[in-house]
C-alpha cells in the first residue's frame, strides 16, 4: 500500500487505547453500564490513578466520539485509568432508564456513579480508586458540585459549566422549559420554582445548601457566553470554595459558551484540568503539559 497523506505526523507517538464494557448494580438494583480504559504502557503490577468523567445531559450517554474536551484518550496518554458510566438517566435503557432521572438529580445518579466506583475498586485491582479525580460538564458540573457536599473520598474535583444553586439556576437559564422539567414529577411538566407545592423539588438536590461540607480540592471552569449555566453560577462556586478555605482555582473562558469551540481554548482547558488532576493525585510527577 501507498501511503497518499501526512496529517498529523506528530500522532505518531500518540497510544490510542481501547476500552472495556462492564456492568454493575446501580440505584434500585438495576443494571448499570460502565467503560474503563487502560492508561498507555500499561503495567499490571502497577497502580493507576483514576479519572473519573461524568457526562452531561443527564438524558445523553457516553458514545465512541469525542471533541474538543472529553478526549479519552488525553487521559490515557497522561497515565490515568479513565472509567465512564451511563448511570441513570442516559438513553440506551429504555425510557423508564432515562425518566428515572426526572426529580431526582442527586438520587439514583449520585448512588449510581458511587456503586461505580466501588466496582472498579474491586475489580479492577490496577486501579486506585484513592486517587481519583473526578471530572464533569453541565450536569457532570452539576454532579460535581453535589458530590462535593455528599463525600470527601475523591482526591479532586473539577467542574465545567456545572449548576450551584438548582434553584437561582431555575431564573437564569436559557432553557426554562428543561428546568420545568427536569425538577418536577413526571405528571407535573411545567411546575414552577415559586410555587408552594413545587419548591421542595427545586431544593432538595441543591448543591448550594451543602456548602458547609465542601473541603475537596475543586478546579471550576466556566465561559462567558453560557446562558444555559450561566458564569454566575461557576462564580459562585469558586466563591463557596475560597470562602471555606478549600484549595480552588477559577479558570474564566472569555471567549466560550456551554461548551469550548474553540482549538486553542481546548488546549488551555487539558493544560488545567490535566495539571490539576496530576497536582493531587501525582504530587510527586511533573505537573505541566
Amino acid at each position: 500500500m501507498t501511503q497518499l497523506t501526512n496529517i498529523n505526523p506528530q500522532m505518531a507517538n500518540f497510544e490510542v487505547t481501547s476500552t472495556e464494557s462492564f456492568m454493575f448494580s446501580g440505584g434500585n438494583g438495576d443494571s448499570v453500564q460502565g467503560f474503563i480504559f487502560k492508561p498507555i504502557n500499561f503495567d499490571w503490577t502497577k497502580k493507576y490513578p483514576l479519572a473519573y468523567l461524568i457526562h452531561g445531559g443527564p438524558e445523553s450517554p457516553w458514545k465512541s466520539c469525542w471533541f474538543y474536551t472529553w478526549n479519552v484518550q488525553l487521559w490515557t496518554n497522561r497515565g490515568y485509568a479513565v472509567v465512564m458510566v451511563n448511570f441513570h438517566g442516559s438513553s440506551g435503557m429504555g425510557q423508564e432508564f432515562i425518566d428515572s432521572v426526572r426529580n431526582d438529580w442527586g438520587g439514583l445518579p449520585y448512588n449510581d456513579l458511587i456503586n461505580g466506583v466501588d466496582y472498579v475498586d474491586a475489580t479492577y485491582k490496577w486501579v486506585n480508586v484513592k486517587r481519583t479525580c473526578v471530572v464533569g460538564g453541565s450536569f457532570g458540573g452539576f454532579m460535581v458540585n453535589w458530590i462535593q457536599g455528599q463525600t470527601d473520598r475523591f482526591t479532586c474535583l473539577i467542574s465545567h459549566s456545572g449548576i450551584f444553586s438548582t434553584l437561582t439556576i431555575s431564573y437564569s437559564t436559557e432553557i426554562l422549559w428543561y428546568i420545568m422539567t427536569e425538577f418536577c414529577p413526571i405528571n407535573q411538566v411545567g411546575c414552577k420554582p415559586y410555587e408552594q407545592n413545587s419548591r421542595e423539588n427545586y431544593l432538595k438536590f441543591n448543591p448550594e445548601a451543602y456548602v458547609q461540607n465542601w473541603k475537596t480540592p475543586q478546579l471550576v471552569i466556566h465561559g462567558s457566553n453560557d446562558f444555559r449555566v450561566p458564569i454566575s453560577e461557576g462564580i459562585s462556586a469558586f466563591s463557596a470554595l475560597q470562602v471555606k478555605g478549600v484549595p480552588s482555582r477559577f479558570i474564566h473562558l472569555t471567549e466560550e459558551n456551554h461548551f469550548v469551540s474553540n482549538s486553542a481554548n481546548s488546549i488551555v482547558w487539558y493544560d488545567e484540568v490535566l495539571g490539576w488532576m496530576d497536582k493531587y493525585t501525582k504530587p510527586t510527577k511533573e505537573t505541566s503539559l
